[in-house]
């Protein structure tokens, strides 16, 4: 099944492994907002797809499936879903994050007026739910995602790490 046509914009790179209910969340939110974008999930799985729902998804016109083996690292599998990408922009989408749509159209409009620029990104928020002594408590924590602009490219990965 390939990816609709260079005509969009963007495609949804999610890598996963053995988290299908987490997946199957992603799909059923991504397919249900605007825009819609082709989604090239990355799977490495080990054990079996048993959900006809997730199969359905996965049938969608706008979802491509690649299949790896179970030992593969989630960087060999980004490397080369990259390469298959076919439209001018990419996003990662880890199966268990959310991202707003209407935030990655805003990212592709900068990016189109913005020829001196390449990547964005935006706000990272963490949300923890927890039972605390019968209460559920919501947790909501944003954390920084700096801009890395160093000259070289050894300044910018220890510029990158000086936050860890």
């Amino acid at each position: 099944m390939a990816v609709a046509s260079s005509a969009q914009p963007l495609t949804i790179i999610v890598p996963t492994r053995n988290r299908y209910p987490r997946l199957l969340r992603l799909l059923r939110y991504a397919q249900s907002v605007t825009p819609r974008y082709p989604i090239m999930i990355l799977d490495s799985s080990s054990d079996t797809m048993e959900s006809e729902v997730l199969r359905e998804h996965f049938r969608h016109r706008d979802v491509r499936v690649m299949r790896y083996a179970p030992d593969s690292t989630p960087f060999a599998k980004i490397l080369d879903g990259i390469t298959r990408v076919q439209t001018p922009y990419a996003v990662l989408w880890a199966d268990d994050d959310f991202l707003v749509p209407q935030a990655l159209a805003h990212g592709v409009e900068y990016l189109e007026r913005s020829p001196d620029f390449s990547v964005v990104h935006g706000i990272g928020v963490l949300f923890e739910c927890a039972v605390v002594r019968g209460t559920r408590q919501v947790r909501c924590d944003p954390y920084v995602q700096r801009s890395v602009t160093a000259p070289t490219s050894a300044a910018r990965l220890l510029d990158h790490w000086s936050s860890y």
